[in-house]
C-alpha cells in the first residue's frame, strides 16, 4: 500500500511537470502584448471568473497586488448587476479581436460581456468570436483627432479602434481627446 501511494504521487508530479513544460509553448507575441497592456494600464486590472475560475482569479489578484499591479476581483455574475461601475476612467473598456494577420475582426466591450453573461449558461468554452461585436467603428491613424471626436459624436460612442494600413494599432478613447483639450 505504501509503495502504491508513493508511485501515485510520483506519477501525479510527473504529469503536472509535463503540463507545465507544455505551457512554454504559450509564451508568444500574444502573451507579450497582454503583459505590455497590463503594465501600461493606468487603472486597476480587473480579474473575473465564475466557479473554480473565480477562486483562481482571486488568487491571481492577490499575487498581482502583492507585486505592485493594482488589481481587483469581480465575480462575473456581479458584473451583470452594475458592478462594472468600479472600473476607473483609465480602463480599457473593450478589447480588440484580431485575426492571425493582425486585422481587426471585432471588439468585445463590457456591454458584450454583460449580454453574454445574461444569455449563456455555459461560458467556459465560448470563443471571442462568439461574443464579439463585428464591424467596429474605426479611424485611420493619420486622421486628425477632431475627426475622431466628430465620429464618436455621430455614432454616440466613446472609443474608436485605430488602424494603419488596415492593421490594428490601438484605441482612441473620448478621455484621450478630453485630456488633449479637444472637448
Amino acid at each position: 500500500m505504501i509503495e502504491i501511494i508513493k508511485q501515485t504521487a510520483i506519477n501525479t508530479i510527473n504529469i503536472e511537470a509535463k503540463a507545465i513544460q507544455i505551457l512554454t509553448q504559450s509564451i508568444n507575441e500574444d502573451f507579450v502584448n497582454a503583459i505590455k497592456t497590463i503594465f501600461q494600464s493606468k487603472g486597476r486590472l480587473i480579474v473575473t471568473g465564475i466557479g473554480k475560475s473565480a477562486i483562481i482569479g482571486q488568487k491571481i489578484v492577490a499575487t498581482l497586488n502583492s507585486t505592485g499591479t493594482p488589481s481587483i476581483f469581480m465575480h462575473a455574475a456581479d458584473a451583470i448587476h452594475g458592478d462594472l461601475g468600479i472600473v476607473q476612467p483609465e480602463r480599457l473598456g473593450m478589447t480588440a479581436v484580431l485575426n492571425r494577420e493582425n486585422k481587426l475582426v471585432g471588439i468585445i466591450t463590457d456591454g458584450d460581456l454583460r449580454r453574454m453573461l445574461t444569455q449563456k449558461a455555459e461560458v467556459a468554452h465560448l470563443l471571442a468570436k462568439d461574443i464579439m461585436s463585428e464591424n467596429p467603428k474605426t479611424i485611420d491613424a493619420n486622421e486628425l483627432a477632431v475627426n475622431a471626436l466628430t465620429l464618436m459624436r455621430e455614432k454616440s460612442i466613446t472609443q474608436l479602434m485605430v488602424l494603419a494600413n488596415d492593421k490594428y494599432v490601438g484605441v482612441i478613447h473620448l478621455h484621450d481627446l478630453i485630456r488633449e483639450g479637444l472637448v
